[in-house]
């Protein structure tokens, strides 16, 4: 079945296998059987399954910027 997570443009995520690369997604692409995500990172678009990637936890540091 795979991950269902819907992903969106400028949502920043990490590939699952290896969470040192993260990147912003461009793009969705629909698929028949999974849908493939573009994503900028490393200077450069990558392509990966829906399921082989997850977004980025969000940290509470952002949040304390903003008072």
């Amino acid at each position: 079945m795979g991950d269902r997570t819907e992903f969106s443009p400028g949502q920043i995520v990490v590939v699952k296998s290896d969470p040192s690369v993260r990147g912003a997604v461009v793009d969705v692409v629909p698929g028949e059987g999974e849908h493939r995500v573009r994503v900028f990172a490393g200077q450069e678009i990558q392509t990966y399954f829906a399921s082989q990637l997850r977004a980025e936890d969000q940290t509470d540091d952002e949040t304390q910027l903003l008072s």
